[in-house]
């Protein structure tokens, strides 16, 4: 299985925001995106071999600093390893002790931010969504600067919850312009729920999460998707079951506010509502969306566009895609999407042969 990616062509003016950038992508099955040059992206390879969660981070020239991912696909079948995540240096080598991040490490489901305190550190949180083996959400701690410049965990699976949390999460730098908001948000397959955890990354470290119930109640296997609009004033909230919701997010307090529902959650989705990812424009006018259904004989997903200025936003819908796998799994099927460093929104494709 390779990821491959489609681009839409919606090019802005570019925003350098502070001393890390976002400008190497590492996915799927040995891919990687260098965007040092915005005007000019070329294609890489990694190490990772993922099915799912991957994260990177570079500095403010656009230069990997590293980046991780989940599962590793090569361990996937081994008993008690298909669960750990792992970061590599910008050498394609394992960073010491960074070989085994827990938690069930799906889709998106790690994360970097820079510590506040040091420039050489950095966490690298984690995830585990079902409820067995380790459910809950974990940090760990990686100094670039030690073992020559490699790099070295040096805490690691810090757990801060124990239940299983949504395979997302979102992060946004805090209104004064140093400290960083991290957002998870719980799930349940038994009792409806809407309670999200915003956590607070400063230089004394990582706070008590602000807990917030809001937005609709519902019951959810986790397969949940959250994302920032490019400037943070907006969090949108997506899942399997029709979901899309829009809140004001305050950088300075963390708190949500003034809900915004897109499109309600169904209890029989149709293949217009199962929702799989979400991402913003640069300028918030437009939200993109894939969506799949394997309900009809062969597997279709879509890619859709919402007008976000439009009086009605779900009535706005417009399919820019279609793919089809056929009843052998052969063909392509619509994966993420995912703003650039660029301002074009990427999309990736998962296309198996058998």
């Amino acid at each position: 299985m390779r990821a491959q990616l489609l681009i839409i062509c919606l090019l802005f003016n570019e925003v350098i925001l502070a001393q890390f950038t976002d400008r190497y992508w590492a996915f799927g099955d040995s891919s990687a995106i260098d965007f040092k040059n915005v005007n000019n992206p070329l294609y890489d390879t990694s190490i990772l071999r993922s099915r799912g969660t991957c994260t990177s981070i570079c500095d403010s020239s656009g230069d990997l600093i590293f980046y991780g991912g989940a599962p590793h696909v090569s361990l996937w079948t081994q008993p008690g390893t298909y669960d750990f995540g792992y970061i590599v240096n910008k050498n394609n080598q394992f960073i010491s002790n960074g070989d085994s991040l827990k938690a069930n490490l799906w889709y998106q489901e790690m994360t970097i931010v820079p510590n506040p305190a040091n420039s050489n550190q950095f966490y690298v949180f984690s995830v585990g969504v079902t409820s067995t083996p380790i459910p809950g959400i974990y940090y760990s701690l990686v100094d670039m600067s030690l073992n020559n410049g490699q790099g070295y965990v040096i805490q690691k699976n810090i757990q801060l919850r124990t239940n299983a949390v949504c395979d997302a999460i979102a992060v946004t730098r805090h209104g004064n312009g140093r400290d960083w908001w991290v957002v998870f948000k719980n799930w349940s397959t038994t009792t409806p729920v809407n309670d999200y955890y915003v956590y607070l990354v400063s230089p004394s470290g990582v706070s008590p999460p602000i807990i917030q119930n809001i937005g609709e109640l519902y019951i959810n296997g986790g397969l949940s998707r959250l994302k920032f609009s490019l400037d943070g004033e907006h969090l949108y909230s997506s899942n399997y079951a029709s979901l899309i919701e829009r809140y004001d997010f305050d950088r300075c307090t963390g708190q949500l506010s003034n809900l915004l529902t897109i499109s309600n959650a169904q209890g029989n989705p149709t293949a217009q509502r199962r929702f799989w990812s979400i991402e913003c424009s640069a300028d918030e006018s437009k939200l993109y969306a894939t969506a799949l259904n394997t309900g009809l004989g062969y597997n279709y997903s879509y890619l859709y566009q919402f007008d976000l200025t439009a009086p009605n936003i779900l009535a706005s819908i417009d399919t820019l895609a279609t793919f089809i796998r056929d009843s052998t799994s052969t063909g392509v099927e619509a994966g993420f999407v995912k703003l650039g460093p660029d301002h074009k929104i990427y999309l990736s494709t998962n296309y198996q042969i058998n």
